[in-house]
């Protein structure tokens, strides 16, 4: 006789039913892998958050600069306030311009040559070629200083002469500048001490020596002197109506009476890109109108006060290399001027969000710098 099996139903014996189904995949269907992506999503982004945020925090609170604890003079309230730097071959031949530019630095003097304190004769700073080109390619302000121990005339010439031929070729917004320091012990020390340069006229020869000669050439000049030297040995006064000063003083408020156009307050700060503390300086540029870079001989060229700068746009996107606007510029009569000919342009306050400027310098028949306000958001 012919067995018949009993089927079994599953369906019916919850036990087996569920002994059956341990065995079998569940499928995920389109709604559940979408919730699993926005999750991994949403916690990328919040791991994100917390990475900027700690970024954003260390980078501000070490190596962004700013004038946070210096009080400047009550004539450059209204005017803006530029952070920059000034570097030589100590500060070494590894310098991250890009991070520099992103600290908050808009400007940078470098030095380019020197004459030996002791022995007198002429050297090229041995970064200068790199610290002027990596500046140039990030956009920042760039100035060169002579460390001179001139003591004629003939020397001071001289040295100016040495400085433009290192500069040739590289884009200087700011003054060349003769830095006039007396070293102890030093070739200029000794004529001092010896009592032949005994009026602070002989100063002025020396110093205007150099800045008429860079002038001749088609650049600002300037003068790099400390307090002491500035009230001791010359009269501050006089530079200031002859050509730019830059004056060193460490403190948390300039003390020299006579006017200036740069400041430089620290040797102590530290920057996004550098190694080590690096000196500090402020520059002030009028926020409207011109802003007056003295010349020892203005001859003939016109200020860019009365041109005129049309911006494309007045506000555009961050950006961390730095946000910048197409500018056109024209003079007086409405025509308009040739960039790298007539003028240079350049962009400060231009790092973070917030207002930034076009800075427009005259160069060749111009002088003078104009500044124009648009929108990083």
């Amino acid at each position: 006789m012919k067995k018949i099996r009993k089927k079994t139903d599953n369906r019916t014996d919850p036990a087996k039913a569920k002994h059956a189904s341990a065995g079998r995949k569940h499928k995920l269907g389109p709604k559940q892998y979408i919730r699993i992506a926005g999750v991994f999503l949403v916690l990328l982004l919040i791991i994100y958050g917390i990475a900027s945020l700690c970024s954003y925090i260390s980078w501000h609170s070490s190596e962004f600069i700013s004038d946070e604890g210096y009080t400047h003079k009550a004539e450059f309230q209204d005017h803006l306030v530029l952070n920059g730097i000034d570097v030589s071959e100590h500060q070494g031949d590894s310098i991250k311009w890009k991070k520099v530019k992103s600290s908050g630095v808009d400007f940078a003097f470098i030095r380019a040559g020197y004459r030996g304190a002791k022995e007198g004769t002429l050297n090229v700073d041995s970064c200068f070629s790199r610290n002027a080109t990596e500046a140039n390619k990030v956009g920042l302000m760039v100035g060169a200083y002579y460390y001179s121990q001139a003591t004629s005339t003939e020397e001071a010439v001289e040295e100016a002469r040495a400085l433009l031929d290192i500069v040739d070729g590289y884009d200087i917004d700011l003054p060349l500048i003769i830095d006039y320091e007396i070293y102890p012990g030093g070739r200029l020390d000794k004529v001092i001490q010896s009592g032949t340069m005994n009026t602070a006229a002989m100063y002025h020869d020396i110093v205007l020596a150099f800045c008429r000669t860079v002038e001749d050439a088609g650049y600002s000049s300037g003068i790099y002197a400390n307090t002491d030297m500035l009230t001791h040995y010359m009269d501050a006064n006089y530079i200031d109506n002859e050509t730019n000063l830059w004056v060193a003083e460490f403190a948390g408020e300039c003390s020299l009476e006579s006017g200036y156009r740069f400041w430089q307050c620290s040797d102590q700060v530290n920057v996004g890109g550098i190694d080590k503390p690096v000196d500090h300086d402020f520059m002030y540029i009028n926020k409207d109108g011109a802003t007056r870079m003295w010349c020892v001989n203005p001859g003939k060229r016109i200020s860019v006060e009365k041109c005129n700068v049309s911006l494309k746009k007045t506000s555009v996107k961050y950006k961390r290399k730095g946000a910048e606007v197409k500018a056109t510029v024209t003079d007086a009569e409405g025509r308009r001027m040739r960039e790298g000919k007539d003028y240079t342009l350049s962009y400060v306050k231009n790092s973070e969000k917030g207002n930034a400027y076009v800075l427009v310098h005259g160069i060749n028949g111009y002088r003078d710098i104009k500044a124009a306000s648009y929108e990083v958001r």
